[in-house]
């Protein structure tokens, strides 16, 4: 795997700050070399970093295409990776029956590749993952909220720190008053 430093230099041609904000941890990512030379995301490494410790064997080219893809038809790359992991296990565990949708869920670059137009264009499977954890967890009959191997569920969504149980300081703050939820605060600096 490349460290951050590596990423940084291959991957992300242009750092950028929302209007007011000092942070500048929006990264625009670009594919430079291979079958998706050109594809541009504007997530950096967090989220890069995030795809591969979900499971998925594949290079950080096919990575920033995922990200575009869910950035393109407005997915939150965070939670569809975290709920794409989640079915992936729920699938090999037997919860999800393996004859009732048209999608075998494999930890793998076509199934996730998939899955995002089967979410965006409520088909199939996709249809209940568009409503989100919770309609999956009813529909599955699984307890979303117990589930220890999730990075678990506040307010409805998977946020990557739950600001509630941590000292009030102010990244924690920052989580709890942003309107933009899962921001990785400071340490997202390249």
């Amino acid at each position: 795997y490349l460290n951050k430093s590596e990423i940084s230099q291959q991957y992300i041609p242009e750092i950028k700050a929302c209007t007011g904000c000092a942070f500048g941890c929006h990264m625009a990512t670009e594919v430079k070399e291979g079958k998706y030379k050109g594809q541009r995301s504007p997530f950096g490494h967090l989220l890069l970093a995030n795809m591969i410790m979900n499971r998925l064997s594949i290079d950080l080219n096919s990575s920033v295409k995922l990200l575009k893809d869910c950035s393109d038809t407005g997915l939150c790359a965070m939670t569809f990776m975290s709920m794409a992991d989640w079915l992936t296990r729920l699938y090999q565990q037997g919860k999800i029956p393996k004859d009732k949708y048209a999608i075998k869920f494999n930890r793998d670059f076509e199934t996730y590749l998939d899955l995002i137009q089967m979410i965006v264009n409520r088909q199939g499977i996709g249809d209940i993952l568009a409503d989100g954890y919770f309609a999956a967890s009813e529909e599955f009959g699984v307890d979303v909220i117990k589930d220890t191997e999730i990075r678990g569920i506040a307010k409805g969504s998977d946020p990557i720190y739950d600001a509630r149980f941590t000292t009030l300081d102010p990244l924690r703050w920052t989580y709890i008053t942003n309107p933009r939820p899962q921001h990785a605060g400071a340490h997202s600096i390249t």
